[in-house]
């Protein structure tokens, strides 16, 4: 009797397929978990400093430094026997365990010394803001997020949400001509230096020198000049010198205020339940869209970002619908991806801490 107690204890341990149990998650599955969970925190960061900057409180800016770690799944068998005496028998007690182990950890930084800010606070550069609308991104959605006030034809145009006379009447001049508002750029270069004559000003060494320091040598006739290559830039709707008088004056805000701005904006649209959001029209010939929108989790499925704000309510951005040729336009995961990468971009320069960069670009 014992020995076929034995037996089947032995039985119950080979029935278990425990190789699909102990076999860890391959590491490709792996490295799509964390880059999926990197790219969700990354999202995320930017939609709740929106919602900090809707409730008028301070923003806080992390990165992610790194994953580490690996997960597996184990199991176990076991049987208990308790055996009688007189030869009446026992009992087995069989048991299985199934469990999981997982060990990723990850290292997160606070953006929050003075370079950072001072980097985020300082108006978006006119150069940056150009090369954006030269990399495909539609001016009207820049203009949108990035003007604060125009000021034109003797009329002050003030891109401001919580006035929604001012926000249209902005929205309208942005298509008050047959294209877009862009932004134009003539070089003028910084002279440093008399004309030099000498045959040798341009030697190979001197350039190379020179260049180190991100200066030029330009020629001028039969002498040279040791120049600092740089742009006047300007708004204007035609990139024409004659055009000059009609040149708008334009207040263009920082990468804190584009946040504030659409704190705003969706303080504005969740006091009315988002019916409608508010809409800005991207396209020339296209219908309005909405530029920012997040939703509570009572006003239907919540999918895509999903989140328990520091109001203690759920709120969600549910991902743009790709398949239905009707559906709502919403620019808001677009917008997310353009203040990821408008981030990075400023934090690859010298004067600001590194980090990582988004590049997307539609």
């Amino acid at each position: 009797m014992r020995i076929g107690l034995i037996a089947a204890v032995a039985a119950l341990g080979g029935c278990v397929p425990t190789a699909f149990y102990t076999r860890p998650v391959p590491l490709d599955v792996q490295a799509d978990q964390f880059n999926t969970t990197a790219a969700q925190a990354e999202r995320l960061m930017i939609v709740r400093n929106v919602m900090r900057a809707r409730d008028r409180t301070s923003m806080v800016f992390t990165r992610l430094l790194g994953f580490t770690g690996s997960m597996q799944r184990t199991v176990s068998a076991n049987a208990s026997l308790t055996a009688h005496e007189g030869g009446d028998g026992g009992t087995l007690t069989p048991g299985v365990s199934m469990g999981g182990a997982a060990s990723p950890s990850f290292n997160l930084a606070i953006l929050n010394d003075q370079r950072f800010h001072r980097a985020i606070e300082t108006s978006i550069d006119l150069g940056l803001y150009q090369s954006l609308i030269e990399s495909g991104w539609r001016p009207n959605l820049l203009h949108s997020l990035f003007i604060e006030r125009v000021e034109f034809g003797g009329r002050t145009y003030n891109n401001d949400p919580s006035n929604e006379a001012d926000f249209n009447a902005f929205q309208d001049w942005l298509h008050s001509h047959a294209g877009p508002l862009m932004i134009c750029s003539e070089s003028n270069p910084q002279v440093l230096s008399p004309p030099l004559t000498s045959p040798n000003a341009a030697d190979l060494q001197g350039v190379a020198a020179i260049a180190a320091q991100q200066l030029e040598v330009r020629q001028q006739g039969d002498a040279y000049q040791v120049v600092r290559a740089r742009q006047n830039r300007w708004f204007s709707f035609v990139c024409d010198g004659a055009a000059e008088v009609a040149r708008p004056r334009v207040t263009v805000r920082s990468i804190e205020g584009v946040l504030f701005y659409l704190g705003e904006v969706v303080r504005i649209e969740q006091r009315r339940n988002n019916t409608p959001p508010l809409m800005v029209r991207i396209r020339p010939e296209g219908d309005p869209e909405a530029l920012f929108v997040v939703h509570r989790a009572s006003e239907g499925h919540a999918s895509g970002i999903v989140f328990q704000h520091e109001d203690g309510e759920n709120y969600y951005v549910p991902y743009p619908n790709t398949t239905r040729a009707d559906a709502p336009r919403d620019r808001t995961h677009q917008v997310v991806t353009l203040l990821l990468q408008l981030i990075g971009v400023l934090q690859e320069r010298s004067d600001v801490p590194a980090t990582q960069t988004v590049r997307v670009i539609p």
